[in-house]
């Protein structure tokens, strides 16, 4: 299932201006399978060669056990809100409803506490 998600970012996104992505993961077993393994190495370079115009490389990357996985939660459970959030008020079913939706809840989020103290959030997609 990760790989299919991963894959759908992917095919939105990549494009002429970008030739390299880093895949990060757990370093759990079920992450470091040969599905993905050949997602990573193999499939994406061939198929994404061709859209960016030039060699396409990708760097299957893993977090050191019990380390980021704080951060990442956290940072899923934020995202995880916001949509929660943002689907009782609109209708999400396109990348650019994704965006505005996020965008939205990140600008909200920071009118409550303003960076530089609080955070100051980006949304790409």
């Amino acid at each position: 299932m990760a790989v299919l998600m991963l894959d759908e970012v992917l095919r939105e996104l990549v494009g002429p201006h970008i030739h390299h992505v880093d895949v990060w993961s757990d370093c759990g077993a079920h992450f470091r399978s040969y599905e993905i393994a050949a997602w990573a190495c193999v499939t994406v370079v061939r198929k994404y060669s061709v859209g960016c115009g030039s060699v396409f490389s990708c760097a299957w990357n893993y977090f050191g056990e019990h380390h980021r996985k704080i951060m990442s939660r956290c940072f899923f459970g934020l995202v995880d809100r916001w949509l929660q959030i943002s689907s009782t008020q609109m209708k999400i079913a396109t990348y650019a409803e994704l965006h505005a939706a996020l965008s939205l809840e990140a600008k909200e989020a920071e009118a409550m506490d303003p960076p530089p103290r609080g955070c100051s959030y980006r949304i790409v997609l």
